[in-house]
């Protein structure tokens, strides 16, 4: 979506992400996505919700966000705002477990990750810091570095 309205990364604001299960399991394909819009960077999260249907606000040190929520009941979905207030919501429809089997796959044939290092760590610290904060509901928690 992003290269189709000759957007990158910074451009996006916010970006909201609705996902089923619990934030334990289920954390990790949310924030796959937002960093892939966003990239890397979340400085602090504060939680929010309930213990059933938590909600997880992400902040960037830029001033943009991101939140994640999780519904028992809903499937995958994301919604982009952009600084020029243009956005798209959609629900992800995609067969993920095709495409992961394809890309590892190729991981085990070429030894290169699909994702960049980066991007995973950055997913890691902000479900530390999610996990973090859940437990402090309505405290700013930091990312760690």
């Amino acid at each position: 979506w992003l290269k189709e309205q000759n957007k990158t990364q910074k451009d996006v604001t916010f970006v909201s992400a609705r996902g089923p299960g619990v934030f334990a399991n289920y954390a990790i394909h949310q924030l796959e996505m937002i960093i892939k819009v966003m990239g890397p960077g979340a400085a602090r999260a504060l939680a929010a919700g309930t213990p059933e249907t938590p909600v997880v606000v992400y902040a960037y040190e830029d001033g943009r966000s991101c939140l994640i929520n999780h519904l028992p009941w809903a499937g995958f979905s994301l919604a982009i705002q952009t600084k020029d207030q243009k956005g798209t919501a959609f629900d992800i429809t995609s067969d993920f477990w095709m495409l992961f089997i394809e890309d590892l796959l190729l991981f085990f044939e070429t030894g290169k990750p699909p994702v960049d290092q980066a991007e995973t760590c950055a997913a890691m610290a902000m479900i530390e810091a999610g996990r973090n904060a859940l437990t402090r509901p309505g405290e700013w928690v930091a990312v760690p570095a």
